[in-house]
């Protein structure tokens, strides 16, 4: 079973992320296949039913068809948008039509919203009683390690192409790192993964046996030991996957990835059962990202973060969002109608079609207007509740601290979408619906953490 939950994992990180149709069906077939399994095996859903409903609701509410005069009733926008759109293309306004103004495309967010509530409740009952949440992690940081060397790999031997071989329909071969086709994404999978490694590393770090006596020699065997050996192999996958995300030059992805390690140390202070396993814990992970950065190279860095073109790009984009945001605010323009409402709105760069707004945030108040913010931000409420009580039941301490690390995950990917949107990219999603699992799952072993 962890077996085909880490397959299926990265099975959709490999088609360039699964961003396009050809890959991302298949994708979804297979993790609705493996969902079902996984929870029909463990025969419960460890997510509340008003989670569920918050969200779904506000989608449904955006799907159905409503008759005309009603529309233009409950969203006059909506229909003088409906009115405009179809003299573009020489049709007529329908007699009902949805809130949504590209239900299709709506449709599509609603089945993928389903599928991932499954897969996240299937996985987290499985933690619950059928699999270790450290046997998971550990199988999640190896892929994550094995995908940042084949980037950096790819990247000391670029030749403009994705696998050496195949080039993207939007041709910013600039953009290009490892199976994905925006850096950024690249760098949002990493946070997740960075984040779950790192809590993984303090759980060893807090669980280590200590030296019969504080001399070098004692140090030196313990050293030598499997479990010492176990704490250098984790932190070299973590370096290798910490680098690549420096190597990427993804700016909110190297600021995720420092505010997902810089939750876990910060909270490992407390947490640890020692001074000094206290201070191991808050120093190695922040020395891992200081000792790559050094190897990186500060001054190419700051060079890079002082280059603002394309924050300047994006903070244009999202002033142009403004005009769409206030005719859409009270239901949303439709959740994923954001690249087709922008067709009729003035873009301070004409020569480029935003798609995405490049930051989910704002993505979402023109897409969802008040309607999804609000519930899906109520469900974000409920669920933040349940992995604190979650914190506060009897488990396995390495269980404890692999949560943390999932949630500083989630911190750190929380942080990068306020630039990007690497939660539109199915196999970023995918990562991230597992972690929620992983942060979310009721412990299987009610120990004392100390």
């Amino acid at each position: 079973m962890v077996g085909a939950i880490i397959a299926t994992v990265v099975g959709a990180v490999l088609p360039f992320g699964s961003v396009y149709p050809w890959a991302y069906w298949p994708v979804l077939i297979v993790v609705t296949a493996i969902a079902v399994w996984v929870g029909l095996t463990n025969r419960t859903l460890p997510i509340r039913w008003s989670v569920v409903a918050l969200l779904l609701a506000p989608l449904v509410i955006q799907l159905v068809p409503l008759p005309r005069d009603l529309l233009t009733f409950v969203a006059p926008s909506h229909m003088k948008f409906l009115e405009r759109s179809v003299v573009a293309s020489v049709a007529a306004v329908p007699s009902a039509h949805p809130i949504s103004v590209a239900p299709v495309l709506t449709q599509h967010v609603f089945l993928f919203v389903a599928v991932g509530i499954c897969w996240t409740g299937a996985i987290a009952s499985a933690l619950r009683r059928s699999i270790a949440v450290d046997t998971l992690t550990r199988g999640l940081m190896a892929a994550g390690g094995v995908l940042a060397l084949f980037a950096l790999v790819q990247r000391g031997t670029f030749n403009e192409k994705i696998y050496w071989f195949w080039q993207s329909p939007a041709g910013v071969a600039s953009n290009y790192f490892g199976p994905f086709v925006n850096r950024n994404h690249f760098a949002g999978w990493m946070v997740l993964a960075i984040g779950l490694g790192t809590g993984y590393l303090n759980g060893l770090l807090a669980s280590a046996t200590r030296a019969k006596r504080q001399d070098w020699r004692s140090l030196t065997l313990w050293f030598g030991s499997a479990e010492a050996t176990r704490i250098v192999h984790v932190c070299l996958l973590l370096a290798v996957m910490i680098v690549s995300v420096l190597w990427s030059r993804s700016r909110s992805g190297m600021t995720g990835t420092f505010v997902a390690i810089l939750v876990v140390a910060l909270t490992s202070i407390a947490g640890m059962p020692t001074r000094t396993r206290s201070y191991a814990a808050a120093v190695l992970p922040m020395a891992l990202v200081a000792g790559a950065v050094a190897w990186r190279g500060l001054d190419p860095l700051i060079a890079w973060f002082g280059d603002t073109s394309t924050m300047t790009w994006r903070f244009n984009l999202w002033r142009d969002s403004m005009a769409p945001m206030k005719d859409f605010w009270p239901w949303g323009a439709g959740v994923n109608t954001y690249g087709a409402v922008m067709l009729f709105y003035p873009q301070s760069d004409p020569v480029v079609h935003a798609a995405q707004a490049h930051n989910d945030y704002v993505q979402l108040a023109v897409e969802g207007g008040l309607l999804v913010p609000a519930a899906w931000t109520t469900a974000l409420i409920v669920i933040a509740h349940q992995i604190v009580l979650r914190f506060r039941q009897a488990q396995a301490p390495m269980t404890w601290w692999i949560r943390l690390g999932a949630v500083g995950g989630l911190v750190g990917l929380a942080v990068q979408e306020a630039t990007d949107f690497s939660l539109q990219i199915p196999a970023v999603a995918l990562l991230f619906a597992t972690v929620v699992a992983v942060a979310l799952h009721e412990p299987a072993n009610f120990q004392p953490r100390h």
